[in-house]
Order: C-alpha cells, then sequence, then structure tokens
C-alpha cells in the first residue's frame, strides 16, 4: 500500500532540537556540564538483550515513545540496527511510523514503542557514553594530582579533539587510554635520552670529527639485561655481546692516547667465561668457547686473514651457531609484535624449509637428521 502524504523520513526522524541528547545539546556542552549528565544518564542494556523489534503503524507521541528520561533502561544500537537501517524504506513505502522493541532486562521482558526520531536520541547515547566516561576519568586524574590545567580542560567543548600532532582526527576523551600506563614516562625519558644522544653526536662530529664519547642506553635495553640475569638460564643477547666489545675496545684506545707507546697486540684477550651463559653445573671446555670472544679485537686474526675458506664440516661452537642464525633471522623478526605475525613467520619459515626438502628429494639427495648429543638424549630418556 502507498503510504500517506506526510514530511519526508529525514525532518520526521530528527529529534526537536530542544530535547536532551540531540546532536546540538553536545556539540554546545563542555566538558565539565557533559560529566555532570553521568547522575541521570539513560542506562544502556548490553548487546544481545533485545529479542524481537518490528515496525508499526502506529504514530506514537507519547513521552516514552519520544523523549529520553532521567535514568531511562534502552536497548542497545547495535540490537536496533538490523532493522533500523530499513527505517526510511519502511517509512516511506510501507507507512511505518515507530517500533516496538522487547527486551529483556533483569530477567523481565519489556516492552516499548519508540518514534523513529528516538532511534537518533538512543543512537547518540549509545555513541557518548564512552566519551562521557572517559572524561570523568581524565578530570579525576587531573583532580587527584591537583594540576593547575583542571579547570581549562574542564571548560573545553566536549566534542574536542586532541591538538598538536600531525593527525588530529582522535577525539580528546581517548588520552583517558594513557592512564595509568607508566611506560609512557619512560617511552618520553627514552626520547630525549636518543634525542640529547644524537645532538652530542652532532657535536663531536662536526667539531671535533670523532665519535660521541659517551653511550647512551635506552631504558629497555636495561630491563632485557635485568630479565637475563636473573633467569635461570642466561643467554646473552648480540646487543649485550656488542656492548661488552665496545666497552673493551673502549678502554684499550684510552690506554692508548694516555701512552702512545702501548702494544696493543699484547694487551690479554677479553676472558671468554664473562660473555658466556653462566650455569654452574656446565663446564665448556676450550674447544667450544668462541674465537671471537677470545681474540683481542684490534689484533687482525689469522683466521679473518686466511684466503682459504673454514672447513665446512668443522665443528662449530653452539654460541657461534646461535648468533649467526640470529643474525639472519633478524631481519625478518623486525616488525613482528603480535602472535598473529609471529605465527606467520613460524609457517613461512616451515613452508620454505618443506619447499628445500622435496626440492632435495626430487634431485635424489636425502640429508640424515641432526645427530643427537649425549645431552639431548638424556633429555629425551626423561
Amino acid at each position: 500500500m502507498e503510504a500517506e502524504e506526510g514530511p519526508n523520513f529525514r525532518a520526521y526522524s530528527t529529534p526537536l532540537s530542544h530535547l536532551a541528547y540531540t546532536d546540538e545539546y553536545f556539540n554546545t556542552k563542555t566538558i565539565f556540564e557533559a560529566v555532570g549528565l553521568l547522575d541521570a544518564y539513560p542506562i544502556i542494556l548490553p548487546v544481545g538483550s533485545v529479542t524481537s523489534v518490528e515496525f508499526t503503524p502506529d504514530l506514537s507521541l507519547s513521552a516514552s515513545a519520544t523523549v529520553i528520561m532521567p535514568r531511562e533502561v534502552l536497548p542497545h544500537i547495535q540490537d536496533l540496527q538490523p532493522v533500523t537501517r530499513f527505517a526510511e524504506e519502511q517509512y516511506t513505502r510501507n507507512g511505518m511510523r515507530s517500533i516496538k522493541v522487547h527486551f529483556v532486562d533483569g530477567g523481565c521482558t519489556y516492552e516499548r514503542v519508540y518514534h523513529m526520531a528516538k532511534l537518533n536520541l538512543i543512537r547518540n547515547i549509545c555513541n557518548n557514553g564512552r566519551a562521557l566516561h572517559g572524561f570523568s576519568s581524565l578530570l579525576e586524574h587531573l583532580q587527584t594530582i591537583q594540576s593547575p590545567l583542571q579547570q581549562s580542560f574542564g571548560n573545553m567543548l566536549f566534542t574536542s579533539r586532541i591538538q598538536g600532532f600531525f593527525v588530529t582526527t582522535f577525539p580528546l576523551y581517548q588520552l583517558d587510554c594513557l592512564l595509568n600506563e607508566n611506560w609512557l614516562q619512560e617511552d618520553v625519558f627514552n626520547a630525549l635520552v636518543e634525542m640529547a644522544y644524537f645532538r652530542r653526536a652532532y657535536r663531536y662530529q662536526s667539531s671535533l670529527n670523532v665519535p660521541p664519547n659517551t653511550l647512551l642506553l635506552p631504558t629497555s635495553f636495561l630491563n632485557d639485561v635485568l630479565h637475563i640475569f636473573n633467569s635461570e638460564n642466561r643467554t646473552y643477547t648480540p646487543e649485550m655481546l656488542d656492548l661488552r666489545l665496545w666497552e673493551y675496545r673502549a678502554a684499550i684506545i684510552s690506554r692508548w692516547y694516555q701512552d702512545k707507546k702501548l702494544e696493543l697486540r699484547n694487551i690479554p684477550a677479553v676472558p671468554a667465561r664473562e660473555a658466556q651463559a653462566i650455569r654452574t653445573d656446565i663446564h665448556l671446555s676450550a674447544s667450544r668457547e668462541t674465537p671471537l670472544i677470545e681474540a683481542n679485537p684490534l689484533q687482525v686474526s689469522v683466521h679473518r686473514a686466511a684466503t682459504v675458506p673454514p672447513n665446512p664440516t668443522q665443528t662449530i661452537p653452539a654460541r657461534t651457531v646461535f648468533h649467526e642464525a640470529n643474525a639472519a633471522l633478524r631481519p625478518l623478526t623486525n616488525g613482528i609484535q603480535t602472535q598473529e605475525q609471529l605465527n606467520d613467520l613460524l609457517q613461512d619459515l616451515e613452508d620454505l624449509r618443506s619447499l628445500l626438502v622435496m626440492q632435495l628429494h626430487m634431485k635424489g639427495i636425502y640429508r640424515s637428521p641432526p645427530s643427537q648429543t649425549p645431552k639431548d638424549v638424556h633429555e629425551n630418556n626423561d
């Protein structure tokens, strides 16, 4: 059937401007005024509370159908969206004027009839509830720390956005995500440290043409060091080993500046076990200690100077395998931050291994699995 002539849907479904919770209502509120609404703010039911919703041609103009009452219990807009997206079509073609909703609250089922204009009020209430609670937390935090910014912050418009960044599309209330985040102070400190290091490096490089004599480390590096030292099985990272080598070289250079006749090649090597995992129950033989750690870093190694490549079947220390493998994998692990990204990388490596094995089998080459050490056999038997 054809609908009766009447106002267009946009005019019909737009709430009166003087009503609470319209777009104009929120746009003119300050943060202080908006947070003050929480005491009488409607209660939004959890998603899934609506059991049925349908259109009706009845034109209901009662207060319960058109106005939001203080602390009124309302269904979530997500439960109404499967129907409201067809509201204009139902209004224009079939003459529907309201919707009838059944929802469950506290074990009881309720029936409500809403004018289509009230649906926009419900949408605004659901969309702005998160912002109200966010601003409330921010004001409480500013009051707790007795910040002088509380008054000026509270007098800003409720719809204000974050300013001062390259991207300013974030609502101001989203600052509440930084509350109770202690890492923020640490990140700011690290940024200042990095800035200070680069300024110092530029000054040394431009005026003295030498690298800076101070190395500034971020707190993340120190946290990693503490974690490794407090763990039962210490496995030092390449950065830690590089730092140990850097300190050793710096000490040698400092001694050379004091005594230009110092014979650098006679300086004893870095003690190997200072850079190895400290385990009281494991004693590594001298043949398994990393040659690069043992060697004087300023002395040209005979193995490095030799043009003949090392024997490919020569046994190498486990630590060398660990560091070389980590160095090869590091470009692949850059940017991985989630478990999903890690799973994708591991799957890609497994696919690559399977592909290589298949290619070798097609060539008639079959590699034996790596032989187990006595330690591996003991662990497997356990």
